[in-house]
This record gives structure tokens, sequence and C-alpha cells, in this order.
């Protein structure tokens, strides 16, 4: 029998809203959906706000089996939302400020939470507020039995965020971002190499990054470690709404290197779940093995 899992999605947890319609979202609480529908234990680390809506990202998640009972409650602050519109399949992001994630409190609950995992998600957007930021990187500093993925996943971008970037790579086992996020790490360190693989190394080289995978949107992806690397070109799929193929994406990696698989077939089983997500709308639709097993 495989191993089960215990991984935790640290970060926002939010409505993606298009129109009337809306989806729970929040790319570290995609990641732990994924993470549950591949059979594993899913906990969300995040702050929303004591409302309806809050409430019911709750019920969600809980009925997908995911532990949310160390999501925190906001009394002052809303639960967080995204306005999304839809072009040509790809998200334009509205993201609403000051909200219940911002506020994230570091806790001892939360560190003994961390003892027993195998691996956390995290990125950049919970870390725009600095009461979030503190708290993640506190939590990352102590959580030292833990693998750790970074997704950049950039949002926004202001002069401060490549501090954080910076500073989120010092506590990083699994980098994950995509080709622009890539070109704007490599202009900041003025590298004008062309080459992905020898700048990637040197990431993992400097802050001792095991393993790292960039995604090209539709034109697939690079995994690279220290010695060795695998690109896949990905699945061509009739794309409906492409917001949460990365986070699929990130679950697939985490999985993939906890059972210690090869590049290869962790680029391709990461390109199927992303592929996969992009033909349902709304970040976290639920799948099995067979679903994923039908991308070609």
């Amino acid at each position: 029998m495989a191993k089960q899992y215990r991984i935790a999605g640290l970060g926002e947890i939010l409505w993606d809203v298009y129109g009337e319609e809306k989806y729970p979202g929040g790319a570290p609480a995609n990641v732990a959906a994924n993470i549950s529908y591949s059979g594993h234990d899913a906990i969300i680390l995040s702050r929303i706000g004591n409302d309806k809506l809050g409430k019911d990202l709750l019920s969600f998640f809980k009925s997908k089996k995911i532990n949310i009972d160390n999501v925190q409650i906001d009394q002052q602050k809303p639960t967080g939302t995204v306005n999304i519109k839809l072009k040509n399949a790809n998200p334009d992001f509205t993201i609403t400020e000051d909200v219940a994630y911002d506020y994230l409190e570091y806790s001892n609950q939360w560190l003994e939470i961390t003892e027993d995992l195998d691996a956390i998600t995290f990125g950049t957007l919970a870390q725009r507020n600095y009461s979030s930021h503190l708290a993640i990187q506190s939590l990352l500093k102590m959580s030292i039995h833990s693998i750790k993925l970074f997704d950049v996943n950039l949002r926004y971008y202001n002069e401060n965020m490549i501090n954080i970037i910076i500073e989120s790579l010092r506590y990083t086992d699994i980098l994950k971002l995509n080709d622009k996020e890539l070109k704007l790490i490599r202009d900041e360190y003025n590298n004008h190499e062309d080459d992905d693989i020898l700048f990637i190394r040197s990431l993992l080289s400097e802050f001792d990054i095991k393993l790292a995978a960039v995604t090209y949107s539709d034109n697939g992806c690079l995994c690279v470690d220290k010695i060795d690397y695998s690109f896949h070109q990905g699945y061509k799929v009739k794309v409906v709404d492409t917001t949460g193929a990365g986070d699929a994406f990130s679950a697939g990696l985490i999985i993939k290197y906890l059972d210690n698989s090869s590049l290869k077939e962790t680029a391709s089983f990461c390109n199927k779940l992303g592929a996969y997500v992009c033909t349902k709308k709304g970040a976290c639709p639920e799948w099995n093995l067979n679903d994923i097993n039908s991308i070609k």
C-alpha cells in the first residue's frame, strides 16, 4: 500500500467570483484540495472572516475531507474574494485587499501541526501584508521537519515583492514558478543567460533547493534538480478555465517528490493534473486517477 502523506496549504483561502458565480479558491487551499483528491491527508492553515462567505468556504473544504480545524477566524476583517474575468479561458484577477488572510497569526497550535507534516506549500499573495508575512516566515523557519514547496504564483508586483520572493527562497525545498516569474528573478540577478537550466541550477545551489519546476503555459514544463532535468511538452486539451491549473501542478509536484519519482514521471503527471483542471471551471474541480489518466 502506498504511503499516505500529510500536507498543509499555508496562506490564502478565498472565493473566486465570476460575475454571479463563485468557486472556492486561494492557491494553498487549491493545492490542499488536490492533495485530498489524490488520497492523502490535507490541511489548510489560513484565516477567514466571521461571515457567511467564510462559513461556506469551511463547509466546502470540509466536504472534500480536508482538515479545516486550524483555519483562524477574524472578528474584524472579511473573508477574501477575487473577482475573475475570463479572456479566452485565461483569468484576469481583481483581488480584494485588507481581508482576513492578510492577518494570519503565528501560533503554537500551528507549529505543533507542522511536526507531523510531510510537506507545506506556500506562496506570495498571503505575504503582501506584513502581519501575514511575518506569521508565514516564522512558521517556515520553525518547521524543520517538513518539505516546503514555494509556488511564486505572482498576482501583483511592487518593489517589496522581490524581497519577499528572495526571503521565501531561503526556506524552499521545492520551487515552482512560471516562465514570467523566472524572468523576473533572473532580471533581479541581472542574469542574461538564455539557458533556463543553468540559471535554475544557480538558484538551487545558492538556496540549497532540491527541485525546481518551471511551467510554460500551454507549452509544457521543465523539472530540474542538481543532477538531472526533464522537459515535457504538455498535453493538449479543450481549455475552459486555467484558474487553479498551477495549483494542481504544485500538488502533483509535492506528491511525486515525496514518492521519489523520476523527473520524467513527475513532469508528465504534473502536466496531466494541470491540463485536467483547465477543462473545468473553477480552481479546484474534483478528480480521480481515471480522470487524470484519460489525459493523453
